[in-house]
């Protein structure tokens, strides 16, 4: 069964991880393979003598970013990340990613600003930037469970936005129309719904607090 990388420790004595490709390095006879989730990094190490042909075959074809499933045993190593190594018995590409990728995640190549707006979905898997959402997403949930404590209600709006037909964001859009609703040849306006964006966490919290009606 899957566990969080992070949890990965030589006593476990085998494991099954999923996650990202971070970095591949191949050193002729041996290769490593960098694999991250959202919880940190396993280095997994292929002695290319004793692992079977499907293994190598997959650390061929894997690119930098790709998603796989990796199985086999443990083992305790100084100069590993965390101070453990996989050595993998099986390795499986679940989705793999297309290259060359728009900008380097691991942060070693400097990336402009257009770039990383553009690749936003790579952008966010950066470890700096991955940071700050964490550190955003604590703060939330702390701000949150304090008001929840003291007897706050939270209540969520939508936001709409009226937005030209010249524009086709990749979001989800309403159609609001008499006839043909729903069709993008009905002539309708378009209606885009945002939820808290940007979002605020304490903006959505009913300031009527227990029983006193008067709005701080």
């Amino acid at each position: 069964m899957r566990i969080p990388i992070q949890s990965v420790t030589p006593e476990c004595g085998r494991a099954e991880v999923c996650g990202w490709v971070h970095e591949v390095r191949d050193l002729g006879g041996l290769a490593f393979m960098l694999v991250r989730d959202r919880t940190g990094i396993i280095q997994v190490t292929i002695p290319k003598k004793k692992v079977s042909e499907a293994v190598l075959a997959a650390v061929k074809a894997v690119s930098r970013e790709s998603v796989v499933r990796v199985c086999g045993p443990v083992k305790a190593i100084d100069k590993a990340p965390g101070g453990r190594e996989l050595v993998p018995e099986s390795i499986e590409i679940i989705s793999l990613a297309e290259t060359p990728l728009p900008l380097d995640v691991s942060e070693k190549v400097p990336v402009e600003l257009d770039t990383r707006l553009d690749a936003r979905f790579l952008d966010v898997r950066r470890p700096r930037v991955a940071a700050v959402f964490e550190i955003r997403s604590a703060a939330t949930y702390a701000i949150n469970q304090f008001l929840h404590n003291e007897g706050f209600t939270n209540k969520r709006k939508k936001r709409r936005i009226d937005i030209g037909r010249q524009h086709k964001p990749e979001i989800r859009k309403r159609y609001d129309c008499a006839e043909d609703a729903g069709t993008e040849n009905s002539g309708e306006r378009q209606i885009l719904i945002l939820e808290h964006y940007p979002y605020k966490p304490y903006e959505d919290w009913d300031l009527y607090h227990q029983g006193r009606h008067e709005r701080k």
